[in-house]
């Protein structure tokens, strides 16, 4: 407002969720000056209209249409990253089911192949697979552990792994450990070869790894799915974050 106008006589400031308004509120001073007006009871998330509008001797002039937008509420931003984190969940159990089934359709082949080539029958015994971890230093680079695995053996190793970490809350008598999952992936190891499998952090994970400095004491379970009998074994491994 240009202070050549001299004071106002009417001075209200007017919003609402649409270019309508539809509420007023007085300005604070009849001055023509920049104006600022408290607003309470807005909606969270949402998108306001406001202009201010003056009169003074000469008439009434409108303020141009503006807006602002409310930010997310406290529930609305628990509630959306829950979402986010449910849908990542739920994408990376679809992308282990599809890397398990294709494991367990390789082994199949792999079975199907000995059988035609005559290794099966008398020699059954001999069809066997043993994964083991090559090494208890796991680096983490991007967000992704890299675990290397030996499968020895006739057949392929396939399985799950599983890395969780121990935290610690509270003081005192109040103090309390859990063990809480860090990351997790399938693997499909050929036999006879060592590869490094590439195992995706959690948040919870990453977040213990940057408090840790980047290093940081976990365990490993390995299970070995195929070929049966399923395996079970747990290592303790120290993760260490790449240097930047």
């Amino acid at each position: 407002m240009s202070p050549s106008a001299g004071e106002l006589l009417i001075c209200k400031f007017e919003y609402g969720t649409t270019s309508s308004y539809g509420t007023a509120m007085h300005c604070p001073s009849l001055q023509p000056t920049a104006q600022s007006v408290p607003l309470t009871g807005l909606k969270s998330n949402t998108t306001y209209h406001f202009r201010i509008v003056a009169t003074n001797w000469l008439g009434t002039t409108d303020g141009a249409d503006a807006t602002f937008t409310t930010p997310l509420s406290t529930a609305e931003i628990a509630a959306k990253k829950q979402a986010e984190e449910e849908a990542s969940a739920k994408r990376k159990a679809e992308e282990e089911a599809a890397a398990k089934k294709k494991a367990e359709e390789a082994a199949k082949q792999q079975l199907g192949g000995a059988a035609k080539t005559g290794v099966l029958g008398s020699v059954t015994t001999n069809l066997f697979a043993n994964v083991a971890l090559a090494g208890s230093t796991i680096s983490v680079s991007a967000n992704h552990a890299g675990v290397k695995l030996t499968c020895t053996g006739t057949l392929a190793c396939i399985g799950k792994l599983t890395l969780t970490v121990k935290s610690t809350s509270g003081k005192g008598k109040k103090k309390h450990t859990r063990t809480q999952a860090a990351g997790g992936t399938i693997f499909s190891v050929p036999a006879g070869k060592t590869a490094t499998v590439s195992l995706a952090l959690s948040s919870l994970g990453r977040s213990l790894l940057k408090a840790s400095h980047g290093r940081l004491g976990a365990t490993l379970t390995i299970l070995k799915s195929s070929p049966t009998p399923a395996k079970t074994q747990t290592e303790s491994v120290r993760l260490v974050g790449a240097k930047k």
